[in-house]
């Protein structure tokens, strides 16, 4: 199961309200909310529930409005036990949730995103990987207390297992985290480093520090989620053998559907997000590929070195 607490610093209302509206998960049981500011006297607070087509809608209504300018700060509390689905899972197995799946913390729309600081505690020698820049010392670490700082607008998700952990230096330094071993790890962390430059020559500047790739089992038709910072991929890809297409797709996401986005219920936002993230796939797929094969032909002297390559390109 998982259990969550939190305090959420709501944007600052325009007008003044008696309402409090957010979306989150049914899956997320016995939500408890208390208004931490502003400090509200001889006022009562109630807290009701509507199904939203999936999501439940949750609106905490005040006796006493709350003045626009104001700040307004929650605390909130909730458990989960219930079945897997394709973005969420909690078991000794393995647990993660993608930002982009479901609402595994409380929103006030599908599209924000948010900063702050996330502190996860789990069992002892298990791994978390999140959003941000990790802040706790492997002391820490090693009693399965993981604290991150989340500075860019982000969707939270994290993962957490017993991962075995390899490390690629460069630029953008790389980490794969596996819960299984694979012969297929060196040509991963490889390949997804040369997809990353071809992919910044594109695009500019990658929008993190560090880059994590992720394995998780989805159980689903899922094959992988661009989450912001990092990939959660599913074991069949970690398995199989390496598809340097869908690697390049999901690192496209770190740009396009996370960095940049459309404004919702836009006519062909699809296309910003999945047509662009495929888009920069297919180059940097041509272009590794042609690498490859420029690299090969040095190899057996069919070409001299002052020839150029730029035809495999």
């Amino acid at each position: 199961r998982i259990h969550v607490t939190g305090t959420w610093r709501l944007p600052v209302f325009t007008k003044d309200t008696n309402a409090i509206e957010f979306d989150l998960s049914p899956k997320m049981r016995d939500l408890d909310v208390k208004i931490l500011e502003p400090k509200l006297t001889n006022t009562s607070v109630s807290l009701k529930s509507e199904d939203r087509g999936g999501d439940t809608h949750w609106i905490l209504r005040t006796s006493v409005p709350i003045r626009s300018g104001q700040s307004v700060v929650l605390q909130f509390s909730y458990t989960s036990e219930t079945q897997p689905s394709p973005q969420f899972n909690i078991s000794p197995e393995g647990s993660f949730a993608g930002g982009g799946g479901e609402l595994w913390y409380p929103q006030t729309s599908f599209s924000n995103r948010e900063t702050g600081w996330l502190r996860y505690s789990v069992p002892p020698g298990e791994i978390v990987i999140s959003n941000g820049t990790i802040q706790s010392p492997p002391a820490q670490q090693a009693k399965g207390e993981f604290v991150f700082r989340v500075d860019q607008p982000s969707k939270f998700g994290f993962a957490s297992g017993k991962y075995s952990v390899l490390r690629q230096s460069g630029k953008t330094p790389f980490a794969l985290y596996l819960l299984h071993p694979t012969a297929q790890a060196q040509e991963i962390l490889a390949g997804c480093s040369r997809a990353l430059k071809v992919l910044t020559n594109l695009f500019g500047t990658f929008p993190y520090r560090q880059f994590s790739v992720v394995e998780v089992d989805f159980r689903s038709s899922v094959a992988g989620t661009g989450e912001f910072g990092f990939i959660l991929a599913d074991k069949s890809q970690i398995e199989g053998k390496f598809n340097l297409a869908y690697w390049a797709h999901e690192l496209g996401h770190q740009w396009w559907g996370n960095l940049v986005r459309s404004k919702p219920k836009t006519g062909g936002r699809m296309m910003l997000s999945e047509g662009i993230a495929q888009f920069g796939s297919l180059l940097a797929t041509e272009r590794v590929e042609g690498e490859r094969a420029a690299e090969r032909f040095r190899r057996e002297g069919l070409y001299s070195r002052d020839q150029s390559a730029a035809g495999f390109f």
